[in-house]
């Protein structure tokens, strides 16, 4: 594996956890619209520069970041517009998952579901809101997974980085709700495990239309 050096830290980092970090950086941010130069984040993260450059490359190639010239580099705006776009790609995709499974999730997966519904509990007590917007997702992305499509998984998990950033920008400053979030899951978990696909749909659209709307009221862009 090709490796970079850490010159503060005086260990090896390989390109994959230089990403990361970086992209952590990016999307915990309090500040969408903060402009990063590659100077500085080196001096943050006590990385070199070529890490974040090949960092740079690829957050731009996936259409998360926008370079501005000879100012640097910002999380790309996401507009009404593809904020729409993600929900409804959501929407689509979760709502046929979730209806298909109703009544097919035996015991031991309805505990591995569970699992992740404990662990968001337990980010709750401890106040860890990074760990817990990495469950929200992982939950949708889980049942996907049970599902069994593949072509559904890898949208979901292409949809995984978009929807950390709304969740720590829909939450970070409102952490009150993120208990009803873990209610919603719940509720959706019962539905399936129940039988009943057309309850089981409602709430799966009822919880993505919440996170809409709590989006669009903030603003044109973040």
């Amino acid at each position: 594996m090709t490796t970079i050096e850490e010159p503060v830290a005086g260990r090896t980092l390989s390109k994959e956890e230089a990403y990361t970090r970086i992209k952590s950086a990016l999307f915990e941010s309090t500040d969408p619209e903060e402009v990063y130069s590659e100077r500085s984040l080196s001096k943050r993260l006590e990385l070199g520069l070529a890490p974040i450059r090949s960092a740079i490359g690829r957050l731009q190639n996936e259409g998360l970041i926008v370079v501005l010239p000879n100012a640097g580099f910002m999380l790309k705006p996401m507009t009404h517009r593809a904020i729409a776009d993600f929900y409804e790609v959501r929407m689509v995709v979760e709502a046929h998952v979730v209806t298909s499974l109703t009544g097919r999730v035996g015991p031991a997966q309805k505990q591995q579901i569970e699992a992740i519904l404990v662990q968001q509990a337990d980010c709750l007590l401890d106040n860890d809101a990074r760990t817990f917007h990495r469950l929200d997702m992982g939950f949708h992305i889980a049942l996907a997974r049970l599902h069994g499509n593949e072509e559904m998984i890898r949208i979901l998990e292409r949809l995984e980085d978009r929807m950390h950033r709304i969740s720590v920008e829909l939450h970070g400053r409102h952490p009150e709700r993120l208990r009803p979030l873990v209610e919603q899951h719940h509720g959706i978990l019962d539905e399936i495990v129940s039988g009943d696909p057309v309850v089981a749909g409602v709430k799966l659209r009822d919880h993505l239309a919440w996170g809409r709307s709590m989006i669009v009221n903030r603003g044109q862009h973040f």
